[in-house]
């Protein structure tokens, strides 16, 4: 447990004010209203235990919860060798609806799986879902190919939202307040996504091309 007293003192050091109990009506209607007066037992009920139980909240919720979902990473090729009928029958149970096919197929499915990876021909293997299911044949595995595709789908954390959030608030200003929803998702998939690389000369081609201009960009 993190010392929240400690942790306090040095928040108010760095800010250079003084620990202190926020200023308490009879009636409170934005916030509860502790009657306590030391600032250390204040600030541990009303702001580290609300995170906390915040916390724990969203774990149970988004991962204890959709445990059986989370089964699907036994399928990676580093740990096939620990993947049992358990794990198999909870894959199955979690992902049936989106199969679409019979208990027994998805089984068949599994063994040539395992055959598969547990084959050392010396190439490499994929290391992360996304490389898993490239190399994951559709029609050879359709179901497992569904699983992870799903799996894939499933964030972990809101991160993405909110930051998808604070980019549409940068782009979209009081300069750009005629741009239409498409030149609007187009500007923001770029800056949210700004580690992939862009081929300009691809750009400009394909730019030029869509009609016949003035200037001769190829």
């Amino acid at each position: 447990m993190v010392q929240t007293g400690y942790f306090s003192q040095l928040v108010f050091v760095f800010v250079q004010i003084d620990a202190s109990v926020p200023r308490q009506v009879a009636r409170q209607r934005n916030r509860a209203n502790y009657q306590i007066d030391d600032p250390k037992k204040y600030w541990r009920i009303s702001l580290f235990n609300v995170f906390v139980d915040h916390l724990a909240e969203e774990i149970s919720s988004r991962v204890i919860s959709n445990h059986d979902r989370f089964c699907a990473q036994m399928l990676m090729p580093s740990k096939i060798r620990n993947l049992n009928d358990e794990h198999v029958d909870s894959i199955f149970t979690s992902y049936s609806q989106d199969m679409n096919i019979s208990k027994e197929a998805f089984q068949g499915e599994i063994r040539r799986w395992r055959a598969r990876w547990s084959q050392d021909d010396g190439r490499p293997r994929p290391s992360t879902l996304l490389s898993l299911l490239d190399n994951t044949p559709k029609a050879a595995y359709p179901g497992i190919h569904k699983a992870l595709s799903v799996l894939l789908t499933m964030p972990a954390t809101s991160a993405s939202c909110e930051r998808s959030f604070s980019s549409m608030r940068r782009i979209k200003s009081y300069m750009r307040s005629t741009m239409k929803g498409e030149r609007l998702s187009d500007l923001g998939i770029l800056h949210i996504h700004r580690e992939i690389d862009v081929n300009v000369d691809v750009v400009i081609n394909k730019f030029a091309s869509v009609k016949c201009r003035k200037i001769d960009f190829i």
